[in-house]
């Protein structure tokens, strides 16, 4: 999933789930989904995460948003473990110079024009 489509519905997530909660602490829907998606660049999903628990412990099983935010959750930690991957990978790209380095698909990556 991309960073956009996981932040939109994270926001999404938010304001369904509170809305009076969500309006309270943001200006508008724009600028909850740019403080979303900034903290998921930024890895700083601690926020998120502790939420998205809270929500499932206060919600029965059967509530219409229970699903969602067990998704969430499983999408956010399956977020933060492609990004940890994808840092070291461009960490080693980096020491290596791209030299034989090859992606989980096994295909071999093509070095970095020069600058």
């Amino acid at each position: 999933m991309k960073i956009d489509e996981l932040a939109q519905r994270l926001d999404q997530f938010a304001y369904d789930f509170d809305p009076y909660g969500y309006m309270d602490s943001v200006e508008d829907r724009d600028t909850g989904f740019v403080q979303v998606r900034e903290d998921l660049v930024s890895g700083d999903t601690e926020g998120i995460r502790s939420f998205l628990q809270e929500a499932i412990e206060d919600m029965e099983p059967d509530d219409e948003l229970f699903e969602e935010a067990s998704s969430l959750l499983d999408e956010l930690d399956s977020y933060g473990r492609s990004d940890r991957r994808a840092s070291v990978l461009d960490s080693i790209r980096q020491a290596e110079g791209m030299s034989s380095i090859r992606t989980a698909d096994n295909k071999k990556m093509a070095p970095e024009p020069e600058r």
